[in-house]
């Protein structure tokens, strides 16, 4: 979730065919439930994206690492409030928060031969108020790899190592032949990038650095619960 200032919103904005920022932590929804109706007609949500917390109940941006029973959710309730007006005929909605396709809530580290209940889920009722295509994972999903993927951690480790010498030890074990050798123009510029990224906080939102889809890599499965498919499923309106 990103927390950007006036000026760097203004100036981004248009890179973006709808754009749901974040302030505090707290999500303008009222976005979502479209107020006035006639200026939904003319800007009508094309596309909506919840890189955040969630689980079986819903999709919760304000949710801390451990989950706390104080949460607020986008559960099935909120989602019988939302007004399909507000929402673009062919609209998506992509939800990368933790099992919001899982409808069972028995359901937890494995299946164990239990009914996903995939009509029960909070994107099937998403789905269903919105009339929007949705997208969600039944499983946990893993934000590891969203920032720098494992190859350019890598990388930069390198860099740092054998070339700024920086570092005393190493994290990761690839890009030996930067032993003793300097950096080609190309290898320093992709470095400057991803260290400006990696180790000065530039992922955050200053300059020029914004990401319209969230992050630079896609966000992906974890390991549970076990017995329920992998694959990003669809729902669509009942």
């Amino acid at each position: 979730m990103y927390y950007i200032n006036q000026e760097v919103f203004e100036k981004n904005v248009k890179k973006c065919d709808y754009f749901l920022f974040a302030y505090e932590g707290i999500i303008p929804l009222f976005y979502i439930r479209g107020d006035n109706k006639t200026n939904r007609n003319l800007y009508m949500i094309a596309e909506l994206i919840f890189f955040c917390h969630g689980d079986v109940r819903g999709i919760s941006p304000w949710m801390r690492d451990i989950p706390m029973s104080t949460d607020p959710y986008i559960d099935k309730k909120f989602a019988e409030n939302i007004e399909s007006y507000a929402f673009a005929p062919d609209a998506k909605i992509y939800s990368y928060a933790c099992r919001t396709g899982l409808g069972n809530p028995k359901i937890d580290k494995k299946a164990n031969g239990l009914d996903p209940m995939e009509k029960n889920s909070v994107a099937q009722a998403l789905a269903n108020a919105t009339g929007a295509t949705v997208y969600a994972y039944l499983r946990r999903t893993s934000y590891y790899d969203t920032l720098l993927n494992y190859d350019e951690r890598d990388f930069i480790d390198a860099v740092h190592f054998y070339i700024l010498k920086d570092r005393d030890k190493r994290e990761y074990n690839g890009y030996t032949q930067f032993q003793g050798k300097p950096l080609t123009s190309e290898q320093q510029k992709i470095f400057y990038e991803l260290n400006t990224i990696w180790n000065e906080g530039k992922y955050l939102v200053e300059e020029d650095i914004l990401y319209p889809k969230g992050a630079r890599h896609p966000v992906t499965y974890d390991e549970t619960p076990e017995g329920v498919t992998s694959n990003m499923k669809t729902f669509w309106k009942m």
